[in-house]
């Protein structure tokens, strides 16, 4: 997975979340929550499972 593709589905799951990204302080929290939520999901697999799931 490169920046690109992870870049458009942050920006699909916050569409999907009704959160705009907007670099407001707000949206940076959103963001946070976003990526923390990917960990969640990646981190007990492999990479190639992890990409997959993304």
């Amino acid at each position: 997975m490169n920046f690109e593709e992870m870049e458009q589905q942050i920006s699909d799951y916050a569409k999907e979340h009704h959160a705009m990204l907007d670099y407001t302080a707000q949206s940076i929290e959103v963001l946070d929550e976003i990526m923390e939520t990917f960990h969640e999901r990646v981190n007990p697999c492999s990479e190639e499972e992890g990409d997959e799931i993304l």
